[in-house]
C-alpha cells in the first residue's frame, strides 16, 4: 500500500474506482462522507483589516478602536471592542499602521490578554508621522489582540491612514 492517506486506484481493476484508506476500500460516495466527518467544515483562515473611522485624541491607556471594517473573515475581530479573539491556535501574524495627527507623537502598544505585546510611536518633526508594527504572535483559542494608547493627551489620524490587521498564518 502507499504511503499515502488515500490513493485512486486504477478504474480496470473495478466497475467503480474507489480510494485506498487506513482500512478497507472505500467506493467515491464513502469517501465523501468520510471527508464530511474527519475535515474540519471550517477550513477558512481567520483575517481582518480595519481603519480608524474618525480622528482619536486619547488620554492615558485606552484601546483603539478601528471601527471601518474592510476584511473581517470569521467575524473574530469587534469593531465596537477594537479587539480581535483568536478562534483557534496557531501563528498569526498582526499588524498596525499609526499616523500621528499634525506634529504630535503618538505612543501606542500591541497588547496581548492585557499584558504589552510590542510597543511603537510615531516620531516628531515633520507633519504626519507614521509608524508601522507588524509582529508574529503564537496565539491560543481565546486570546485577545488590540492596540492601545499610552502616555498623555495624544492624537492619532483617521480615514485610510492608521490601520489594524491580522490573519492566521498556521
Amino acid at each position: 500500500m502507499s504511503a499515502r492517506l488515500f490513493e485512486k486506484c486504477p478504474s480496470d481493476r473495478l466497475e467503480k474506482p474507489y480510494f485506498r484508506l487506513p482500512g478497507p476500500r472505500v467506493s467515491c460516495a464513502n469517501f465523501l462522507s468520510y471527508l464530511k466527518v474527519f475535515v474540519p467544515k471550517n477550513v477558512d483562515k481567520p483575517a481582518f483589516f480595519a481603519f480608524l473611522k474618525n480622528d482619536v485624541t486619547s488620554s492615558g491607556t485606552q484601546v483603539i478602536k478601528f471601527h471601518n471594517v474592510n476584511i473581517n473573515k470569521g467575524n473574530y475581530y469587534n469593531p465596537t471592542t477594537g479587539i480581535f479573539t483568536a478562534p483557534r491556535q496557531g501563528i498569526y501574524q498582526i499588524s498596525c499602521t499609526i499616523v500621528g495627527y499634525g506634529t504630535g507623537v503618538f505612543q501606542y502598544q500591541i497588547t496581548l490578554n492585557g499584558k504589552s505585546f510590542t510597543l511603537g510611536n510615531t516620531s516628531t518633526g515633520g507633519s504626519w508621522n507614521s509608524q508601522t508594527s507588524t509582529v508574529l504572535m503564537d496565539l491560543k483559542q481565546g486570546d485577545r489582540v488590540y492596540v492601545e494608547s499610552r502616555g498623555g493627551s495624544q492624537k492619532v489620524h483617521a480615514n485610510s491612514n492608521s490601520y489594524f490587521s491580522g490573519y492566521l498564518l498556521q
